[in-house]
């Protein structure tokens, strides 16, 4: 076979309406390195608009490296590496299908199919920043030979083209490949420069895999623009490194979760393990303060974002706003106090015992994290894909199918490496009774745990010093509790002589693996 003509730029992606057809749903499944059911439930943000949008507001900073987990054909790449700023790929799309003698019917490069979706956009000028690096990671590979014309190697005895036309697109004619299927094996990572684009490192690897991220960060290829940011650490040995209340450093880990129990749990992980970030160094963290930016579904990111008296509050929306400033990113719908399946699209009133008006329930709300009132971002069926109902369909969502958020880890937290797994132990046990008070739920604790009531409502004087965190009454309800006082449930409970001496689950063992779906 001939080798491909190299293209000195990306491949424009054709509109997102034509996805089926250039990326069968079936590709997103399959991986070199993963069982078939790990990647299950992927889903897209398909519009360069909605992409664009997504970036402009995380906000590209000088020279900022970014690793984009899950990145698909790589539209949103496309976008991290435009800075945010729209450019027309559409009549290049065009362009290519004019050469190849292809026609087809006019389409929207938005993926909407309707006027609404058009918008005003910022254009490059000289104050407009792009990234340094941006490296993707795909597990892939025919993903990523589609949509960024990423050769792997030994790709033929995975998938197999059944066709070649020399000097085609980079872009595979469509239905042109045969399908195999390949057992779950340990594939090696691999870390390459894109031939067509300067600042854009290509990885077929899996997120799954915990050393994946750092690996990366630490290549030869990526390693250079962070030593950049630490120019004195560099001098130590220490490259890229950076003390926790030093400044964020301009690295950021863009992710799109799948919408499984896995992919979910993936980023519980994550979210977890920045305990204990400040006294050492660990995963990428060890780099300092490095944001998160997620795109997920509607049930985690309402899981997420829920605040204290939130019907949907629970274990992972305590833990992250203990351990991470969080802040909504396009596409934007965030809905108050939503019912725990998600489906409400507008928020309802907190009625929590007498704490029945917003002030009671504004005293609660991080200053920081402001109050997510962004308007709702109307989306389409095609501007996510695979799309959730039917691609024709001219309705919009009642609610954007993937929805945005940045989570910036906390200078200072509640939750103690020490106290890490009381955390999880009292959490996880109390919320079995989350709309039961204090007292009640305190007895899943362990025997005689409801003892333990008079120290969470101690306040008197020099309480401070006893206790971490603030007072509780044990009339509370479990869903109520505000984070500082869940630092005193958890500092009375791990100094009790009494506690039960295993805290962990028979599960966390296998958790704490790191390594995610392998059976």
């Amino acid at each position: 076979m001939p080798p491909r003509p190299r293209v000195p730029h990306l491949p424009p992606l054709p509109p997102p309406s034509t996805w089926s057809t250039h990326f069968p749903r079936r590709l997103l499944g399959l991986s070199r390195s993963e069982p078939a059911k790990v990647l299950r439930g992927r889903t897209l943000l398909a519009s360069k608009d909605h992409c664009d949008a997504f970036v402009r507001e995380l906000g590209i900073r000088p020279g900022e490296v970014i690793i984009e987990v899950n990145p698909g054909p790589g539209q949103l790449t496309r976008s991290l590496l435009d800075g945010g700023v729209r450019e027309n790929e559409e009549g290049a799309w065009k362009a290519l299908d004019e050469i190849r003698g292809v026609k087809h019917k006019e389409t929207t490069s938005g993926g909407t199919g309707s006027a609404e979706s058009s918008e005003t956009v910022p254009t490059a000028g000289n104050d407009h920043i792009k990234p340094a690096l941006v490296a993707v990671s795909e597990p892939s590979p025919a993903i990523l030979e589609r949509g960024f014309g990423f050769e792997t190697s030994n790709s033929n005895s995975y998938l197999e083209p059944s066709e070649r036309e020399p000097g085609h697109s980079i872009l595979p004619t469509p239905n042109k490949y045969t399908f195999f299927q390949i057992d779950h094996v340990s594939w090696p990572m691999n870390v390459t420069q894109s031939e067509h684009h300067p600042n854009l490192i290509l990885s077929e690897s899996s997120a799954y895999r915990w050393p994946t991220l750092p690996e990366i960060l630490s290549d030869p290829l990526v390693l250079p623009y962070v030593e950049k940011m630490t120019p004195d650490a560099q001098k130590a040995g220490q490259a890229g490194r950076r003390k926790w209340d030093a400044e964020e450093p301009p690295i950021t880990v863009v992710v799109t979760i799948p919408d499984s129990v896995i992919g979910e749990q993936m980023l519980a992980q994550w979210i977890g393990s920045v305990v204990g970030a400040t006294d050492g160094r660990h995963w990428i963290w060890q780099y300092g303060r490095v944001r998160l930016a997620v795109l997920c579904g509607k049930g985690l990111y309402d899981r997420i974002m829920a605040r204290p008296r939130e019907t949907i509050n629970c274990k992972l929306s305590i833990m992250t706003s203990s351990l991470f400033h969080r802040r909504p990113l396009p596409p934007y719908h965030h809905v108050p106090n939503v019912d725990k399946s998600s489906k409400r699209v507008a928020g309802s009133p907190i009625t929590s015992g007498r704490l029945r008006s917003s002030p009671a329930v504004q005293a609660l709300i991080d200053p920081s994290e402001g109050n997510w009132t962004q308007d709702p971002t109307i989306t389409y069926p095609t501007d996510f894909f695979p799309p959730s109902i039917p691609a024709n369909s001219r309705d919009p969502l009642p609610r954007p199918t993937l929805l945005g958020i940045c989570l910036t880890p906390r200078l200072t937290s509640p939750v103690l490496p020490h106290q890490k797994d009381a955390w999880d132990f009292v959490l996880r046990n109390c919320f079995i009774r989350e709309t039961q008070p204090i007292s009640e739920a305190t007895t899943n604790l362990g025997f005689g745990a409801e003892n333990l009531l008079e120290r969470f409502e101690d306040e008197k004087e020099g309480y401070r010093e006893r206790w971490r965190g603030e007072p509780v009454g044990g009339k509370t309800k479990v869903k109520d509790l505000s984070n500082e006082q869940w630092a005193r449930v958890v500092d009375v409970f791990d100094k009790w002589a009494f506690k039960p001496e295993t805290l962990m689950l028979a599960t966390d063992a296998i958790d704490g693996s790191r390594e995610l779906g392998v059976d």
